[in-house]
């Protein structure tokens, strides 16, 4: 590493630290002073010493970028999780971070996106839990590939940048469907009629749902004993067709 001074046709004098990234390619990054030169340099050469040394020009990937790379290992969890992973990042992150390069975002975007949640008519709880969930461990990862030297979505203390902050989740009234309305629902949504009536009679939840397999059910037994649905769905038309076809 080596400070180099150079002229500039726009800027006047300036002053250029010449250095190897990890890779072993040739670098170069220019300061106004010498000073500030000298100090890159110098830091530089401790981090590459210590084994800390920041590959500056990872910097420049997108958050788009890093996210994709952060979410591979991700698709081993639950089928619940990955969906609440999408949705978030989809609808909160992506937005307005997904175009701009990790080495820009700064703290106080972060956290005036945090806090204009009910200006923008989102969920601020849902805001928060992108925060948490998806956009500080996207940095995380970063911070652990040598991206970056910090996380700008954590304090100096190490803790995510909403600690005090309090959100309320919107509370949405719930309504229980009759019988007959679950019975027309089901047939309106055709060949996905039988995840519909699993999800209205036996009430499991969208993962549990999707997550069914055959070896779950003893088919006899749900055709022969309708008093276990709690209704005698073997009525329905293609009921039982249905069945033989999709578990």
């Amino acid at each position: 590493m080596s400070v180099h001074k150079i002229k500039r046709s726009n800027k006047g004098v300036g002053y250029e630290v010449r250095y190897r990234d990890l890779m072993g390619k040739n670098r170069s990054k220019t300061f106004n002073t010498e000073k500030e030169a000298s100090l890159f340099d110098k830091n530089q050469s401790i981090a590459k010493s210590n084994g800390t040394l920041i590959d500056y020009s990872e910097g420049k990937k997108t958050t788009q970028k890093v996210y994709e790379e952060w979410f591979i290992p991700m698709q081993t969890k639950s089928p619940k999780t990955i969906t609440e992973i999408k949705s978030l990042w989809g609808s909160h992150v992506e937005p307005f971070f997904g175009k701009r390069s990790i080495n820009s975002l700064k703290t106080i975007e972060i956290r005036n996106w945090l806090l204009q949640a009910d200006k923008q008519n989102v969920s601020p709880d849902r805001r928060n839990r992108a925060l948490k969930n998806v956009l500080v461990r996207v940095l995380d990862h970063a911070v652990d590939m040598g991206y970056l030297s910090k996380n700008v979505a954590r304090g100096s203390n190490g803790r995510v940048i909403n600690a005090g902050m309090k959100f309320e989740k919107n509370i949405r009234l719930k309504r229980v469907f009759s019988f007959v309305e679950l019975k027309e629902l089901a047939i309106a949504c055709g060949e996905h009629q039988l995840l519909i009536l699993l999800m209205g009679v036996l009430g499991p939840r969208w993962a549990e749902a999707i997550a069914l397999k055959k070896k779950d059910f003893d088919l006899k037994k749900i055709l022969a004993d309708t008093s276990l649905w709690g209704a005698d769905l073997s009525a329905l038309p293609g009921f039982e067709q249905a069945v033989q076809k999709y578990v």
